[in-house]
């Protein structure tokens, strides 16, 4: 099976212009990148757990897949997808197929408080964030191969 897969130096190279882009916007000057709404927020400080981040989080997500920075496989997609508990809020993967019906498999619900990585900031943390992303995605695509696997009636075949 194909799996998602994060190209690193791809990402360090987008993420520093988009960082670059947004913090010049910021600033009200000129950007060789220039930073729109479709992008995600991401600055320098940039933290993905704190309140009002869960649309860049879900921004960068599918920037990272659109421009194929991320691999996946062909008719799948991993999604972010933010529960505002009244709380602190809850997050959770969701996984998009495609073909040969569509199918969308969530992952348990998990307290904002543990996505990505404790304590980073702007580039390290959108890297955080995109680890815990590929890792979420191909254990969800492994858990639905696992149950095709042993759902299968004796003598049908792999």
């Amino acid at each position: 099976m194909e799996l998602f897969e994060l190209n690193v130096d791809r990402v360090r190279a987008w993420l520093t212009e988009l960082i670059v882009a947004w913090e010049v916007q910021e600033s009200g000057e000129a950007a060789a990148l220039v930073w729109s709404p479709a992008m995600p927020s991401i600055g320098l400080v940039w933290e993905p757990r704190a309140p009002g981040q869960e649309e860049s989080v879900y921004l960068l997500i599918r920037a990272v897949q659109d421009l194929g920075i991320l691999s996946r496989p062909v008719g799948m997609t991993i999604d972010f997808e933010y529960v505002d508990d009244g709380d602190d809020g809850q997050y959770r993967w969701l996984l998009d197929i495609v073909a040969p019906r569509p199918l969308r498999l969530a992952g348990l619900s998990t307290p904002i408080a543990a996505l990505g990585d404790e304590g980073a900031f702007g580039i390290e943390a959108a890297l955080g964030v995109l680890r815990e992303t590929v890792r979420a995605a191909n254990l969800l695509a492994q858990q639905l191969s696992q149950y095709i696997a042993a759902g299968k009636p004796p003598g049908h075949g792999d």
